[in-house]
């Protein structure tokens, strides 16, 4: 492998909460990398400055005011950061929570203007989701963009359920309507549940993302996978495929997988594999020039 063109420290100074993991993502843009971490996200140009922030998450979602976690300081973290190339505009997401277990809620951001310009309230737009069922934590969240030109247009959320540290119930799956928050309109969010006997020995869903090239084709529904979380060293062959149809203008139209518990549309047989965790650590994969290992 190359050498990398450059490096830089990352938002070290925006961990306000000293959590171990720090939770890391980021995305780039044409001029930008946009980091988060728990607590905050921090804007850097591609020469490693840091142009904004940081900026914790309680800090931009205050104007939701008190009457939500997200507006009430409880922001906790768990981030993500996507950067829609088709708008030109980026995307955030953390959690929020009163306390838990109890009542949880999540935020997220859709820029409207250069990345640098959050601090402006006026360029963006932060929005607040609650589950139907709002006592379980949706923890793990992931976003993905679908755009296939036509009714297929959405941001694709997916978390894991919890009702308490220990106890996972299943995975939950939104398509947030991407063409009414790019113009700072609702999320018309349509969400499914997928329970135990849906999930089977997976979690941790992800939906397909679309990044360069073409774009999906029209009518072309978005696609999420998962793999099983079976026990350590298991050798595994299966991708769980479930198709995620959306309709906006009708949501009971909308389906996500297949019949009430949402099982895989089909399963994609794939080489062999073993996932990198064991019974004692997740701490396994080597670097180079040090005998520190990467947790993955």
């Amino acid at each position: 492998m190359p050498a990398p063109l450059l490096t830089f420290e990352g938002g070290a100074a925006a961990q306000f909460c000293a959590c171990a993991p720090p939770d890391t993502d980021g995305d780039v843009g044409p001029n930008h990398y946009v980091e988060a971490i728990n607590q905050a996200f921090a804007v850097f140009d591609k020469s490693g400055s840091m142009l904004a922030g940081p900026i914790t998450y309680d800090t931009f979602f205050a104007p939701l005011g008190g009457g939500t976690p997200c507006g009430a300081g409880q922001n906790g973290g768990d981030p993500f950061v996507m950067y829609d190339q088709q708008a030109d505009r980026w995307v955030i997401t953390d959690f929020a929570f009163p306390s838990f277990p109890a009542v949880h809620s999540g935020s997220a951001l859709v820029s409207r203007r250069a990345p640098t310009q959050w601090r402006a309230l006026g360029h963006s737009t932060p929005y607040r989701w609650t589950r139907g069922t709002p006592t379980f934590l949706g923890d793990y969240p992931k976003l993905a963009i679908w755009n296939d030109g036509g009714t297929q247009n959405a941001y694709f959320l997916t978390m894991n359920t919890f009702s308490n540290p220990t106890t996972f119930t299943g995975v939950r799956a939104y398509a947030l309507d991407r063409a009414s928050m790019l113009s700072g309109g609702p999320a018309n969010a349509i969400g499914f549940t997928v329970g135990l006997a849906g999930v089977g020995d997976s979690y941790s869903f992800v939906a397909a993302n679309f990044r360069t090239g073409d774009p999906p084709p029209v009518g072309r529904d978005e696609m999420v996978l998962a793999v099983d979380a079976t026990i350590p060293g298991a050798t595994l062959t299966q991708v769980h495929a479930r198709f995620f149809h959306v309709d906006f203008a009708n949501p009971g139209n909308s389906t996500f997988g297949v019949g009430s518990d949402h099982t895989p549309n089909a399963e994609i047989t794939v080489d062999p594999f073993v996932q990198a965790w064991t019974a004692s650590t997740y701490v396994l994969v080597p670097q180079q020039g040090t005998a520190d290992k990467l947790d993955p």
